[in-house]
């Protein structure tokens, strides 16, 4: 026969655990990528849809643009350039 702390112990641990789960923040899945790409002869920075979808140009400067970095709200991305 078990004592009630051997059995305490394994109901404690289920609501610890479901407490952490209902604590945990949930985040956003970011459904944009930023990338660079060289198809228009210079380096620019694009952002398209996770699918494929809404291309967009968000340089579009003479000087090379790359390595595009979402913020950490996803709100903005920083990138380096030779400007």
């Amino acid at each position: 026969m078990q004592s009630k702390d051997s059995l305490a112990n394994p109901i404690l641990g289920v609501f610890l655990l479901f407490g952490l789960i209902l604590s945990t923040p949930s985040f956003q899945v970011r459904a944009q990528i930023a990338f660079t790409s060289f198809r228009d002869g210079n380096r620019e920075i694009y952002v398209m849809d996770a699918d494929g979808r809404n291309l967009r140009n968000l340089t579009r400067n003479p000087a090379w643009d790359s390595r595009p970095a979402w913020s950490p709200d996803g709100g903005q991305i920083a990138f380096t350039s030779d400007r």
